[in-house]
């Protein structure tokens, strides 16, 4: 099989973890009213949200537990059995009886799902690109942009069928159909990615590799996820607060006559094409020079961007901007991270930096900025945090020449 189409069946079950996960805050209000028993439906959109951050919760788990036979075993492998876990655990969620059917038994079966999806997706995109980077030493940036044009694929693919159901069908619909199709399609996605990874094969370099015994030193094994765990947080929260929480931050605090779904769209788009534009000239460029570059061109855009959308003013330019940039940063900081371990741990290197850097700076964000606003009364909230942890990664690329191997 030709190496390319290797690296592109590795990475489509990425695209899932976006699509079911952005699906699942888009709908946040809808699952919210169907999984859970308050009568204001604030409140069950917090729940929704906070069985959102558990189940980035169990992630690292996945990544400790799936890294582990990754990088002792199979790469392939292992990705063939989470593939499956998430086509039960979204199966399942499509076709799960609510709260008035079934009772509490709902959001307990809701929740457990939400967790074995957790579990699977926490090694779907370290053991991706880990094997991408193995199988093409010399274009690891344009490979690992293919991984995560998958990844936006996957927003691409929500926002598509969000922006679908909200022209074209009911406000009735899509509560009581429309997240239940959005599930079953995530589900049909699973089971073909599944038949297409029943074709490939792990890299021989990684065979040779992983029977090589070289043992990794545990105070520099954590040294350097905490650095790559700083490394992923700007991308956690500038993705979260872009492109899953803004469209319960739009209805709830902004008044404003900004068509949503159709900018998501167009963002998500952009950025799939961008991923790959910018792996490729990563591979050219010093990566560590192109992240920190990015990150002060963000660090001037978002403010525009917030002060835009409060205003009602338009936000199309300042979105789209910062979605290519989301674009060309993704492949950068993988790299980097991936390469500072080596080979009998870059599933598990990578695996823990990505999930707990989602963990910290993705998974509690939307409910924690809720929060935050409804304390503080202050709706540029969101804006200070995604200003924090691009300090928090510059810090981190800093501090990555001395982790590097």
């Amino acid at each position: 099989m030709n190496n390319y189409k290797k690296v592109l069946f590795a990475s489509l079950g990425g695209a899932f973890e976006y699509y079911d996960f952005a699906i699942y805050a888009i709908f946040a209000s809808v699952i919210g009213s169907r999984f859970f028993d308050f009568s204001n439906s604030a409140t069950n959109t917090l729940m929704v949200f906070l069985v959102f951050a558990g189940s980035y919760f169990v992630k690292p788990f996945g990544a400790i537990f799936f890294g582990y036979f990754g990088d002792k075993y199979s790469r392939i492998a292992v990705l063939r059995v989470t593939i499956i876990l998430l086509f039960i655990s979204t199966l399942g969620m499509a076709l799960l009886p609510d709260i008035n059917q079934i009772g509490i038994w709902a959001t307990i079966l809701f929740v457990i799902f939400r967790c074995i999806q957790g579990i699977a997706i926490g090694a779907e995109i370290p053991i991706a690109v880990t094997y991408s980077t193995e199988s093409f030493p010399n274009r690891q940036g344009l490979v690992t942009g293919i991984v995560f044009s998958c990844l936006s694929l996957g927003i691409m693919m929500t926002t598509l069928v969000f922006f679908m159901m909200t022209k074209f069908t009911s406000s009735e619909f899509i509560s009581e159909y429309g997240w239940r199709v959005a599930f079953l399609l995530g589900a049909v996605f699973t089971f073909f990615i599944y038949f297409l990874r029943k074709g490939v094969t792990d890299n021989y370099d990684f065979l040779v590799d992983k029977d090589s015994g070289v043992k990794e030193d545990l105070k520099t094994f954590f040294k350097r996820i905490f650095v790559g765990i700083a490394l992923v947080s700007s991308v956690a929260m500038i993705m979260t607060q872009l492109y899953m929480f803004l469209p319960a931050f739009y209805k709830e605090y902004v008044n404003a006559s900004v068509d949503i779904s159709e900018l998501l769209l167009i963002g998500s788009i952009i950025m799939t094409v961008s991923c790959i534009i910018g792996g490729f000239i990563s591979d050219y460029v010093s990566k560590k020079k192109m992240m920190a570059l990015l990150l002060i061109i963000t660090l001037a855009i978002i403010p525009i961007f917030y002060k835009n959308l409060l205003e009602a003013n338009n936000v199309f330019g300042p979105f789209i901007a910062i979605s290519i940039i989301l674009g060309f940063i993704a492949p950068t900081y993988n790299v980097i991270i991936v390469n500072m371990f080596k080979p009998s741990y870059k599933c598990r290197g990578l695996g823990i930096s990505y999930n707990f850097g989602y963990l910290i700076f993705s998974s509690p964000i939307p409910l924690v900025s809720m929060l935050l606003i409804n304390m503080t009364g202050s709706i540029f909230i969101p804006m200070l945090l995604i200003v924090a942890t691009i300090v928090i990664s510059m810090f981190g690329l800093v501090v990555s020449r001395k982790a590097t191997i």
